[in-house]
């Protein structure tokens, strides 16, 4: 009985130090129910990292650096954790893993630590949240003469090596691999086509209920093979310029000769319009084609 009994102690103190590890390790960057279930299944909370696919969202705030140096650190500080703030509860909202923050850019992971059959729809249903809400954080913050830029997102899934990493004296959950390279690298050319939101063929193949835009076959930086990348359609967007920027497109895709005219005329009627732009310039240019190199990051 003294045997059984001091089991029974031992067992308990085991599973309330593995609750408190995962509370300390979880309870910062992933929602509260997300960590319930990790206690649940402490598992999902091996310490070693485990190769697994998840869908990975990239932000950053265009001109940011150069809005720091403009900013008293006082007036910096309070601008940065309130966006942040609410940018981090958008993530956490739609049950992502915020993965860390480098500087003004946010990383975060969608079916990791927890399963999330949806990951890749669900990083869309946030990137379309955290767009809406940095645009009107933007506005406001000119409104007050901040002069603070839009918010870029970039989206992509794939395999990664996603698990705790670090010392005894601090670890991190987070992941590593090629795919965690390339959704960063989506989320750095949204500043060449104009765009605040970009993911990938990838991500396009699992969300076949979600509309999306095509801005191109795009081959990345260090890579050697194209991949298409989109724009993802939010509600409020114009139906005729969907419509019709779709309808030019495929012209330009099979290179046919009334490509130019149709985004010239297109580019025209919604001179607002980034990838409209984006394809009349190339085109103007001598680029007639939906191939693109990027020379840079």
């Amino acid at each position: 009985a003294l045997a059984m009994w001091m089991m029974d102690l031992l067992i308990g103190r085991g599973e309330r130090q593995q609750r408190e590890f995962i509370q300390r390790t979880f309870s910062r960057y992933v929602a509260p129910a997300v960590v319930e279930e990790l206690i649940r299944h402490p598992e999902s909370a091996a310490v070693q990292g485990t190769r697994r696919e998840a869908s990975f969202l990239f932000t950053d705030i265009a001109g940011f650096t150069t809005l720091s140096e403009r900013l008293e650190p006082e007036a910096l500080s309070a601008l940065l954790n309130a966006y942040l703030d609410g940018a981090c509860a958008i993530i956490l909202e739609h049950q992502g893993t915020i993965d860390k923050f480098i500087g003004d850019a946010i990383m975060a992971v969608f079916n990791a630590p927890v399963p999330q059959p949806d990951h890749a729809d669900r990083a869309v249903r946030c990137a379309l949240a955290l767009d809406a809400y940095a645009e009107q954080f933007r506005l406001e913050a000119n409104g007050r003469g901040v002069p603070m830029g839009t918010t870029r997102i970039g989206i992509h899934r794939g395999e990664a090596v996603i698990g705790n990493f670090g010392s005894q004296s601090r670890m991190d959950f987070t992941a590593l691999g090629d795919t965690v390279n390339t959704a960063a690298r989506t989320e750095g050319v949204n500043k060449y086509f104009g765009t605040r939101i970009c993911c990938t063929q990838a991500i396009v193949d699992v969300c076949p209920d979600r509309r999306f835009r095509k801005i191109g076959d795009i081959t990345l930086k260090g890579k050697m093979t194209a991949t298409g990348l989109f724009v993802p359609i939010a509600q409020h967007e114009d139906a005729a310029l969907i419509g019709d920027y779709a309808d030019a497109y495929a012209l330009l895709e099979d290179e046919q000769q009334a490509a130019p005219m149709r985004f010239a005329a297109l580019v025209k009627r919604f001179p607002d319009d980034p990838l409209a732009r984006f394809h009349h310039e190339r085109i103007v240019a001598g680029n007639c084609t939906t191939m693109v190199v990027m020379d840079d990051k």
